[in-house]
């Protein structure tokens, strides 16, 4: 077992009697930092980045690589995680802009993934791979 402990297993609703541990603990953890708007929890600092908003302003691919570089920069923030990448995918020819991006996290107990569906208003988690 690693550092990471043991919590209640929340990814977008609380599962009651159910519990994430170890690496799953800083993968939820993770996916709420980037579906939660920053200022969204009291006395939580700069937590949050509200990944939906961020593909809102989405006006070409270009974009992209200013995002997958803004997700970095937050799921680093989280002690657990040394290191990340990200890699974002958008289709920008509909009103409605679409990403898909794939974070991933390499932390003292091995990595992780998160592949998130996200437009303007949802984001929808695809995959929690590595986060046994």
């Amino acid at each position: 077992m690693n550092g990471f402990g043991t919590d209640t297993l929340c990814i977008d609703d609380i599962r009651t009697g159910r519990m994430a541990r170890g690496i799953a603990v800083v993968a939820q953890r993770v996916y709420h930092r980037l579906i939660t708007p920053r200022g969204a929890l009291l006395n939580a600092g700069d937590f949050g980045f509200d990944i939906a908003g961020q593909v809102g302003k989405i006006h070409s691919p270009d974009y992209a690589t200013v995002l997958e570089s803004k997700i970095v920069q937050e799921v680093t923030k989280d002690d657990a995680v040394d290191v990340a990448s990200c890699m974002v995918s958008v289709d920008v020819s509909s009103l409605s802009r679409v990403a898909l991006a794939t974070v991933t996290c390499i932390t003292s107990s091995g990595p992780f993934t998160l592949v998130l569906r996200v437009d303007d208003v949802t984001v929808e988690l695809l995959r929690m791979g590595g986060a046994s």
